[in-house]
């Protein structure tokens, strides 16, 4: 609980800090999970277990309350606030894939540009073979999501002039916290990106259901 700067945490969250919340809630909630798989069994769940299983009922209903959900990540649990579109693409993806695309909005990433550079990569990698049926999908989005991966300090260093090359002044001189909100955007593009590819054998399905419905 040091390590963690509980006291502090919980002094936040009892002041209206609905970040320190979630992290208080994530904590307990990884604790309770361990205590789950390595102490409880089921031989052992009598007498105490209601209250056990009522913590959690608690957590899952504030979770609930303030739109955010536990995900399991090898097995720690990731409190993240609850966007369909994130949920809807990791149920898609590869699960390592899909761990990347939860992580990246987690709140200790905020500000942490390295770590999801290294997720936008992932990303890109995983559509990058996919790049001809997305372009035939949506051009606009395709070349928007290729050009920002090579010229925004993704794949490339496209902040130092040792390679000029690959060197964009108008990069170099971004702030931190700008260049990672043009990230947090080219996320929400690949996104969408990943739907879009996901929907085409649901709209041949589709074509065909109104090829046997017209022809009945």
């Amino acid at each position: 609980l040091e390590a963690v700067n509980y006291d502090e945490i919980k002094k936040s969250a009892k002041n209206g800090d609905t970040e320190a919340f979630m992290t208080l809630i994530e904590l307990t909630y990884n604790l309770w999970s361990l205590a789950y798989h390595d102490i409880v069994d089921e031989k052992s769940l009598s007498g105490w277990n209601n209250n056990f299983f009522h913590l959690r009922e608690v957590m899952l209903d504030n979770l609930e309350k303030y739109n955010h959900k536990a995900y399991i990540d090898d097995e720690r649990i990731l409190i993240i606030e609850d966007k369909p579109e994130v949920t809807a693409v990791a149920e898609i993806v590869e699960q390592d894939l899909a761990l990347d695309i939860i992580r990246y909005n987690h709140r200790s990433l905020q500000g942490e540009i390295e770590s999801k550079k290294k997720i936008l990569i992932s990303l890109g990698s995983e559509l990058e073979p996919k790049r001809k049926e997305l372009q035939a999908l949506n051009k606009q989005l395709s070349e928007d999501i290729f050009f920002m991966l090579n010229n925004i300090n993704i794949r490339h260093n496209n902040r130092s002039k040792k390679d000029m090359a690959k060197y964009k002044g108008y990069v170099a001189k971004m702030t931190k916290a700008r260049l990672e909100k043009w990230y947090d955007e080219l996320y929400q593009m690949m996104l969408l990106a990943f739907l879009l590819l996901d929907n085409v054998q649901r709209t041949a399905n589709v074509k065909e259901l109104k090829e046997k419905i017209a022809g009945v």
